[in-house]
């Protein structure tokens, strides 16, 4: 808070480094903090601590236990005593939120829920589970306290859950109100102050349509072309235009819903599956291509 220290983390370390940026040590490492492990995600001082002694960080693929890779860590760093107390989290923790001086949030993406911190006590007090018809991999957060709302990137979803929060409740509860649409795969989000107007960075931009001609330089060279970041600029919906925004992410996450969409019809013959029922039978001769799709 008083400007003189950075925290830096790392991916291929498994330190955190305590850098000074005061005036006559300007840039001189002043210790590292043990993580256990390696790749931080998210490292943020504790808005709420005047002092400056604490801060959190994720770590993405960092398991408590090996047998149960659904529990990961998120740190709460002592700055004097150059420390990491492990808090267990869901699976992937990536960025946090700070609601007030008690309570913060940590989003786990791969498991779909939000942890909810009870800094005073130093323990996670509750979950938050994340609704959508795909796995919404939810990855970032920004609390509007004006407003008492929530908002999180859904990042396989292209949009942005917005709750409602009760902070008068211990811990507080969370109610879903709805979903606003983004461009492909947000990647953060954030609140104007002065307004209440919804930053959204989307990481894939709209991505490369159907028009071939628009980019006809498919080279892996252009690819940071092809597909640019954007950020969109959303004003606080009230509740009939975030139901008009629902109704829109559901939309476009029914794939099943789509023109086009396949199905497989058995019609009663003794055997008609695609797939041979002997693999001496030999090759399908209703199959033509095998589409993997393999997620990171």
């Amino acid at each position: 808070p008083d400007g003189k220290t950075m925290l830096v983390g790392q991916s291929l370390d498994t330190t955190i480094l305590v850098v000074s940026l005061d005036d006559t040590t300007y840039g001189k490492a002043l210790g590292t903090i043990d993580t256990g492990s390696k790749d931080l995600y998210a490292l943020h001082f504790d808005p709420f601590d005047a002092t400056g002694n604490t801060a959190y960080a994720t770590e993405w693929t960092a398991a408590l236990d090996f047998n149960d890779t659904s529990k990961m860590k998120l740190l709460q760093l002592d700055l004097a005593g150059k420390a990491a107390k492990t808090l267990s989290v869901g699976k992937s923790p990536e960025e946090m939120v700070f609601l007030d001086a008690r309570y913060a949030l940590v989003a786990n993406s791969l498991s779909d829920t939000l942890s909810i911190l009870d800094r005073t006590a130093g323990q996670v007090v509750g979950s938050v589970t994340v609704s959508a018809l795909n796995g919404p991999s939810p990855s970032a957060l920004a609390f509007d306290a004006s407003l008492s709302r929530l908002y999180v990137t859904l990042a396989a979803d292209n949009a942005i859950a917005v709750f409602d929060v009760d902070m008068n409740q211990t811990p507080p509860t969370f109610t879903e109100a709805g979903q606003i649409p983004t461009a492909w795969w947000p990647t953060a989000v954030s609140v104007d102050a002065s307004n209440g107007t919804i930053l959204a960075l989307s990481g894939r931009g709209h991505g490369i349509g159907l028009d071939a001609t628009a980019y006809p330089d498919t080279s892996a060279a252009n690819e940071a072309i092809r597909m640019a970041g954007s950020l969109a600029a959303i004003p606080p919906p009230d509740a009939a235009t975030l139901a008009n925004y629902t109704q829109t992410v559901t939309a476009q996450n029914a794939v099943a819903a789509l023109d086009g969409y396949p199905t497989v019809q058995c019609n009663g013959a003794p055997y008609d599956f695609p797939v041979p029922m002997k693999p001496e039978d030999g090759a399908s001769t209703k199959i033509k291509h095998v589409i993997f799709i393999v997620r990171e």
